[in-house]
């Protein structure tokens, strides 16, 4: 019985968490969790779509746990490898995953049409947004007119990906590991944009100079990006 399956380790997978000691069970747990989970949920609709859609709560989940890091505090007063460690790299290794499902084409086929990842683009885009928003805070720029400019940018650079949701993904979870200081988790989080951007390129139903002339204005937005920020922070 599959459905007796996905409780049983979802069960197992809860109780491991909590009662487990260290690093590895309970990351290994919330990854179980959530295959468990979103397994039962697409068994039961019979459909490909939970398992699309899933991005949205793992990754929110993700960017929730790092902005209000200060909640979880109290979790990290016995040793380093205590509940939040091992939950937060869950999440991030769900993330990976599920993101990279995201990309593969056969794995959504049925779900690949333009309402479905317009919906899952626009709700990364609001988590990007709002990693922009804390950048900009910590940089300091009040400037209205920057503020808004800025988020202009990042607008029309991800214009382009709203057909590919798991490359502005990938973008979300570079940015909110380099915010949080997360080093090993940026260096993956960059490896699966670098994945990203291939997947995209390739997948492109234009021409190769098309394709190339997308590639370069993106690049631009990205160059100017890099610059306005870089300046800022040597102001500071």
């Amino acid at each position: 019985n599959i459905h007796a399956l996905f409780f049983i380790l979802i069960i197992i997978s809860i109780l491991t968490f909590f009662l487990s000691r260290g690093f590895i069970l309970p990351f290994l747990s919330v990854i179980l969790f959530n295959i468990s989970l979103f397994g039962e949920v697409a068994y039961v609709f019979s459909s490909f779509y939970p398992l699309q859609i899933a991005v949205i709560p793992i990754l929110g989940a993700f960017l929730f746990i790092n902005a209000f890091e200060k909640l979880f505090e109290g979790t990290k007063t016995e040793n380093y490898f205590s509940k939040y460690r091992p939950f937060h790299a869950g999440l991030f290794v769900s993330s990976i995953v599920s993101l990279g499902g995201l990309s593969v084409s056969y794995l959504v086929s049925e779900t690949n049409n333009w309402l479905v990842s317009g919906i899952l683009s626009v709700y990364i885009w609001v988590g990007l947004l709002i990693m922009i928003q804390q950048i900009i805070q910590v940089m300091k720029g009040n400037n209205p007119v920057n503020q808004v400019s800025i988020y202009i940018l990042c607008i029309i650079i991800c214009l382009p990906t709203v057909f590919a949701p798991y490359l502005s993904g990938s973008l979300l979870l570079i940015l909110i590991c380099f915010h949080y200081g997360y080093r090993a988790e940026c260096t993956a989080a960059l490896l699966l944009f670098i994945y990203a951007v291939s997947k995209y390129y390739y997948d492109l139903n234009l021409s190769l100079l098309t394709k190339s002339i997308t590639l370069f204005f993106i690049g631009i937005a990205c160059i100017t990006a890099w610059y306005f920020f870089t300046q800022k922070k040597n102001k500071t």
